[in-house]
Formats: structure tokens, C-alpha cells, sequence
């Protein structure tokens, strides 16, 4: 009896080069949106701890010709000393995030698995929620500005911590009843930026589930965690991949 034999034949697609650092960098990236190549060239730069190490490469994806550079963009939207103390590859990774959901948005379905370990890698070096929700708006702030891109046109607008005012704020505060509790009021829940009520619990319920290590926490449930608004609200606020893509 004769063995089978499977023969397999494969195709290679030679990749677009990625755009120079030149002056008209941007300019022709309008012409010419980033590809495939630029995601291929992402996964390289990747490290085993899913950070994104400076580099000259990496700096060239954002049109500049040195690291540098690079790190001046970050500088330049951060106003926090806490925040430069920080690893720098933190501040890169960050940028990388919204690199992803902005640039390649196209292949999010490939990235997923990258964004991930970025998101895990800015998580364990920060470990502290409220500088790491400073970290990833910097970064988008970086890359909006960047490569000029404007704030997204939507009927619900969220609130960041680029356009907080004292009137978010009052009227946040307004939803408080005499107990304590914030129930779930439109307006309230608009605040976060979501359709309706259903959507925030949902949005809570999976945080809670995948990302919660305290089980005081993952007890908890939105109406009981409205009690404590220094814990709810970053909860709800929490930038997890599928928030940002549905945030962009």
C-alpha cells in the first residue's frame, strides 16, 4: 500500500516599504495609509514582556528619525512629573496602543493577541490604576496629535481626562442621592459613555470578571459599587481593548 503524499505550495506577496522619515512624511501617509507591512514590522518589535522597547524602527513609524524624537512627542503631552519618572517603554507601548486602533485598525482581528500583552505590560510595571489611565490618555493624546487626528464625531460624548470640566462634574455629582448611591440615571450613564444602563452594567460585569483580583470586588455588583464612587468609577472607566476600540 502507497503512502500519501501531501504537497503543499505557498504564495509570498512582497510587502509595501513603509513610508520615510522625511518632511513630507505625513503627507504621504494621507496618500497612502499604513499596510500590512507596518503591522508585520509592530510584531518584530514587540518584546518577550510585551512592551515595545525604543528604537530607531519605531520611531520611524511615527515619521521621526531618531528615538529622540520620539520621546519629545510623549514629553511634549504629559504634565505630570510622576508620569516622566516613569520606564520610557511605557511610554512608548502606550503610544502603540492607539498606533493600533487609529493606524491599523483595518487588522484588528491579527492584533488582538498583541495589544493584550502591551496592555498587560503597562499594567504590571504601573500597578497603580490611576497612573495608567494617565499613561494611555498621554499616548493618545501623542498619537492624535501626531498624525492630526481629529475627536471622533459621536451623539454620546465621553468624558476623558482631556475634557473633564467642573460641569461634568456637578452634574455627576447632581445624580447622588441623600443615601450615598448613584442610581443609574441617563444622564449619569451617559457620562460614561455608554447607550443606556444594560450597556454599563455589561460593561462592569466584564471587567469585574476578567480583570478583578480583589474578591471584595468581584462580589460586588454596579448598583452596591455605586456606594463607593473612588471605586466604581475607574472600574467603569477602565480602558480595556474593547473599550478603547468602541471608544475610537
Amino acid at each position: 500500500m502507497k503512502a500519501l503524499q501531501m504537497v503543499l505550495t505557498s504564495k509570498f506577496f512582497p510587502l509595501e516599504p513603509l513610508p520615510k522619515p522625511t518632511p513630507d512624511f505625513l503627507a504621504n501617509l494621507k496618500k497612502k495609509p499604513f499596510d500590512r507591512a507596518a503591522f508585520y514590522v509592530l510584531i518584530t518589535l514587540q518584546a518577550p514582556n510585551g512592551g515595545f522597547p525604543l528604537s530607531d524602527t519605531l520611531a520611524n513609524l511615527f515619521g521621526f528619525e531618531s528615538q529622540e524624537q520620539l520621546l519629545e512627542l510623549y514629553k511634549k503631552q504629559c504634565r505630570e512629573d510622576r508620569i516622566l519618572k516613569i520606564n520610557q517603554t511605557v511610554w512608548t507601548t502606550s503610544m502603540i496602543l492607539w498606533f493600533l486602533c487609529f493606524l491599523l485598525k483595518d487588522y484588528r482581528s491579527e492584533w488582538g493577541g498583541i495589544y493584550e500583552r502591551a496592555e498587560q505590560f503597562i499594567s504590571k510595571e504601573i500597578n497603580d490604576l490611576e497612573i495608567e489611565e494617565i499613561v494611555i490618555a498621554t499616548g493618545r493624546k501623542g498619537v492624535r496629535d501626531r498624525f492630526d487626528i481629529g475627536e471622533p464625531n459621536s451623539k454620546i460624548k465621553r468624558i476623558t481626562r482631556e475634557t473633564i470640566t467642573i460641569t461634568h462634574v456637578r452634574r455627576i455629582l447632581k445624580c447622588q442621592h441623600n443615601s450615598g448611591l448613584y442610581p443609574f440615571t441617563d444622564d449619569l450613564v451617559k457620562s460614561f459613555g455608554y447607550e443606556s444602563a444594560e450597556k454599563l452594567q455589561t460593561a462592569f460585569y466584564e471587567y469585574r470578571n476578567s480583570k478583578c483580583k480583589s474578591q471584595k470586588i468581584s462580589q460586588m455588583n454596579p448598583q452596591s459599587g455605586q456606594n463607593d464612587s473612588t471605586l466604581f468609577l475607574p472600574l467603569c472607566c477602565r480602558r480595556s481593548k474593547e473599550r478603547m476600540v468602541q471608544y475610537i
